[in-house]
């Protein structure tokens, strides 16, 4: 049962992900090489830094997984804006990918593109998607974490389900302290009463 609007897009298994692919990368990894925009940007880029400087991998005002991405990512790529900004493209890319794949469970796979589409059209998704800040991240991990758990309800469902929801909030506790946690943990409350 396919809408009339995306027929090409929902008529086989890959090109879903490969319209959505092709969308999050025009959205996300373009001009990731511009200058660092804001202050939070040049103060995580410098933790960053210092970290790797001193090799002490643990900050003492945040949840280290964030900087442990941005560590990562410089050593492979480079003290560059683009091996600080990638983490977030990719999440946000990640994001795209498990919206997609939830609107298909809960709707159907036109429901799930469409879904898909507009978050990552949103204005505020793709200004924080592009930067070197920790909300791509706890988005992927919250939106990962309800996928998972809403997949863990269905009938004959694998309890691995479970696991990958409950690891995609230890992640987002790892990236943010409790927003990780606490904020799919209430979803999930409010829909199991």
């Amino acid at each position: 049962m396919h809408s009339g609007l995306v027929p090409l897009a929902c008529s086989n298994d890959m090109s879903p992900y490969l319209l959505l692919c092709a969308v999050g990368i025009f959205a996300f990894f373009q001009h990731l090489d511009v200058s660092l925009m804001e202050g939070s940007e040049g103060l995580y880029a410098h933790i960053t830094r210092d970290m790797l400087k001193t090799q002490e991998f643990l900050y003492h005002n945040k949840p280290p997984m964030f900087f442990w991405l941005l560590a990562l990512s410089t050593r492979l790529l480079g003290e560059t804006e683009i091996a600080l900004r990638l983490p977030g493209a990719l999440f946000s890319l990640g994001t795209m990918a498990v919206t997609y794949r939830l609107g298909s469970s809960l709707f159907s796979r036109t429901a799930g593109l469409w879904a898909a589409l507009v978050i990552a059209t949103t204005h505020v998704f793709l200004w924080y998607g592009r930067r070197v800040l920790f909300d791509a991240g706890l988005t992927f991990g919250i939106t990962l974490a309800l996928f998972a758990w809403i997949r863990a309800q269905e009938r004959k469902a694998s309890s691995a389900w479970y696991v990958v929801s409950f690891t995609a909030m230890a992640f987002g506790t790892m990236l943010k302290a409790l927003h990780g946690f606490v904020l799919p943990a209430l979803v999930m409350l409010v829909h199991a009463v």
